[in-house]
């Protein structure tokens, strides 16, 4: 029967041997850092815990789930061959179990260390399940003694529970803290990424709908390019197939008209009084004119922030309107 969440091998396999611990604890690192999701972190964190621990302990890990307060199962490790007889016993799967952890286990698990808990089964399911059921599972079950580790980065937090099927269990402590502080920490980027990349997409879909270009530019103190954006709207102004500009400067300033590209390069040198740019302040009013493929003259006016750059050279942020007219203001 399979084990509840049973972990799929990762890509790089886990092999764990008393004599190793730094090998595998950099094997750990390396799958952690290449997981491609929070359920494939908790994946290994289960399959790493559970090598070390041994057959003879259940792993459980769960997140603390912000919005409903409750602590949820994500990994679930060691129930295999005992499976039939904790549903008989629990009534239901253990993953089904969700819930707050009882007082004195979180106290225990903000110590940020693996800690043995006083009371067993029963302190650890707090008002889950009844202390007779509890007692009685724990008998049935050949359960001795729980250890709890919890975990915290940033807005993320979650437990580990060490379940022993057998009395004494020597547990490699410092392994396993360093295991979960390393799966912490992924699960943190992983959450942090997920969550630029969403910002990103949002962002792109923003600036799509808005009829205007708008860029931002960095330069460095010899005037050389650092870094660019630039919206694609770009492409749509300038009669483009989409991509054609991307975020190449160089690509865009091929599309000035060739009478506007000294002034416009003035400009991006920082020259803003010989480029007939109007000021006030840190900010800039100018107009120029691209070239369409067609070659009829395209007129626009930008409107900017001009600020100075760390390290040297300044940053350009700006809205690249198209605006009626015959051309440039001289």
């Amino acid at each position: 029967m399979n084990e509840p969440n049973e972990p799929k091998e990762p890509t790089r396999a886990l092999i764990f041997s008393a004599d190793r611990e730094l090998e595998f604890l950099s094997d750990v690192s390396e799958a952690l850092r290449d997981a491609p999701s929070e359920t494939e972190i908790y994946r290994i964190l289960g399959r790493a815990l559970h090598l070390v621990v041994g057959e003879q302990a259940i792993v459980n890990i769960s997140n603390f789930d912000t919005e409903f307060h409750l602590y949820r199962p994500q990994v679930i490790l060691g129930l295999s061959s005992i499976m039939d007889l904790v549903l008989q016993v629990l009534g239901r799967r253990p993953e089904e179990l969700a819930g707050d952890y009882p007082a004195a286990a979180k106290v225990a698990m903000k110590t940020g260390r693996l800690s043995r808990l006083e009371g067993g089964v029963v302190a650890l399911a707090g008002e889950a399940l009844s202390p007779l059921l509890c007692s009685t599972a724990a008998a049935m079950l050949g359960i001795h003694d729980v250890w709890v580790l919890g975990y915290t980065r940033g807005s993320l937090s979650g437990g580990i529970s060490i379940i022993s099927r057998v009395p004494d269990l020597k547990l490699r402590v410092t392994l396993i803290e360093a295991i979960v502080r390393q799966a912490a920490g992924a699960l943190e980027r992983k959450r942090m990424e997920d969550a630029l990349r969403l910002s990103e997409e949002r962002f792109r879909t923003l600036v799509s709908m808005v009829g205007d270009v708008i860029w931002r530019c960095e330069l460095d103190d010899r005037g050389r390019t650092v870094e660019a954006y630039i919206s694609p709207v770009a492409d749509r102004l300038l009669g483009l197939p989409a991509g054609s500009i991307g975020n190449d400067l160089e690509r865009c300033l091929a599309r000035v008209h060739p009478e506007d590209a000294a002034r416009v390069r003035l400009l991006l040198s920082g020259d803003v009084t010989n480029a007939g740019v109007q000021t006030s302040g840190g900010e800039f009013t100018f107009e120029f004119r691209f070239l369409l493929p067609d070659g009829a003259p395209c007129p626009v006016r930008v409107h900017g922030v001009r600020h100075a750059r760390a390290g040297g050279g300044f940053v350009l942020t700006g809205i690249t309107s198209k605006i009626n007219g015959a051309g440039p203001s001289r």
